[in-house]
This record gives structure tokens, sequence and C-alpha cells, in this order.
């Protein structure tokens, strides 16, 4: 290999090292995080594992998120997660990676948005594994951002049950029924906002529809429909 060789040869070497260097040795350290702290490329955010606590931060330096993690690095314990702004967008418990117990979301001005129980171990099944989901468990309530109820409804491990409802921002109550593994069940009754009936269904216990009626919003009967029939207006 001739000197020239040699130098092209060098040059795409070093050209290359430097693509492959990671980001974390490209991207300066904002001046607020741990000089240990390594870039994670692919979340475009620094990350620090340390006295059991996974620290993440956006790439301005604003924390993201601090949570408890077990030997393993699994989440386990309290964990928050923040906007750019700083404010909390949402915290609980976690339980070797899974949500456990009451957990709540946030709108922006701090106002509660969502309220879910969680139970470690208790999971529905999915076509993928996710930990994120599926073992909600309990009383859930969500909100309007002036903390004025907006739904409220009871999980079994992951699945829809119980009784559910759903508010208008008047207060009055936009629909109503049951579910039973995410299927609905029995009776459901739908209203307008002025507390006037909209719509009845009624499903048998394993979630077919039995029959349907929809009213005007003047009560009267617009169309009527069962597993026979239908006769509208």
């Amino acid at each position: 290999m001739n000197s020239f060789t040699t130098v092209i040869v060098t040059l795409i070497f070093f050209n290359f090292t430097l693509a492959c260097q990671s980001k974390s040795e490209i991207i300066p350290l904002p001046p607020n995080i741990p000089s240990n702290a390594k870039y994670n490329k692919k979340t475009n955010s620094f990350e620090l594992m340390q006295d059991n606590r996974m620290k993440v931060w956006f790439q301005d330096g604003s924390l993201y998120s601090d949570c408890e993690v077990n030997s393993l690095g699994l989440k386990n314990g309290h964990c928050i997660v923040y906007s750019k702004e700083q404010k909390i967008l949402s915290q609980g418990q976690y339980k070797d990676a899974q949500k456990d117990g009451l957990w709540f979301w946030y709108f922006p001005n701090g106002n509660v948005y969502v309220k879910q129980n969680y139970k470690y171990g208790k999971k529905r099944s999915y076509w993928i594994e996710a930990d994120e989901f599926g073992n909600e468990d309990g009383e859930y309530y969500r909100y309007y951002p002036n903390e004025q109820l907006e739904e409220e409804g009871f999980f079994d491990g992951g699945y829809k049950t119980k009784n559910w409802k759903k508010y208008y921002k008047n207060g009055k109550t936009e629909y109503t029924g049951y579910y039973d593994k995410d299927k609905k069940i029995l009776k459901w009754l739908y209203y307008y906002p002025n507390g006037l009936l909209e719509a009845e269904e009624k499903y048998d216990p394993a979630g077919i529809l039995i029959s349907r009626i929809t009213y005007s919003p003047q009560g009267k009967v617009l169309c009527q429909i069962n597993m026979k029939s239908i006769n509208c207006n």
C-alpha cells in the first residue's frame, strides 16, 4: 500500500469513527446536569442512574422524570414525570416496572386530569407485552380543567367493569351503563345536555345489542331497533 492510499484509508477510518461516536460526546452537557449523565440518542435526552434513582433530562437540561429503581434498573418506587415548564404531568408508584396503587395525571394548571388505580400482578393479556398498561384496577376518575368530574368508572385487572358514567360540563349526565370485561351489558342510557333522554340501549350478558331507541330533543321517538326489526321515523 503506497503512502497516498494509506492517507485515504486513514481519513476514511477517522471520519467513520467520528460518525459512530455517541451523541453524548458531541452534544454539550447542560451545566445543571451531572457530568456522569449519558446522552440517549434514541430519546434525545440525558440519563443518569445513581443511588437507586433514574433521572432523565430533556436536551435543554430541564428535568423530564425522576424515578426510583431497583438493582436491575427497573422502575420500583415513586416516579414523577415533568413537562418542559417543570410542571408535574404524572406521578405514582411502580413495582418492578409495573404501575401499582393510585396514580395521578395533571392539567398544565396543576388540577387533576385522571385519577387511576393500578394493581401489580393483576393484568390482562395483550398480543404484545406492555408494562405501562393492562393492570388498571379499582376506581377511575377523569376531570375537566376546572376540577369538575368528567367521567368515572371501575377497572378489574385492566378491563372496564361495573357502572360507568360520563358528565357534561354543566354537570348533567351524558351517559351511564355497565361494562363486563370491556363489553357493554344490561341497560345504557344517553342524555342531551339539557338532561332529556337521547337514547336507550339494552345488551345481553355477552355484550350483544338487543335493542336501541333514540329520541328527539323534544322527547319524540325517532328510531327503534331490535334484533328483528328497524323502525325509524
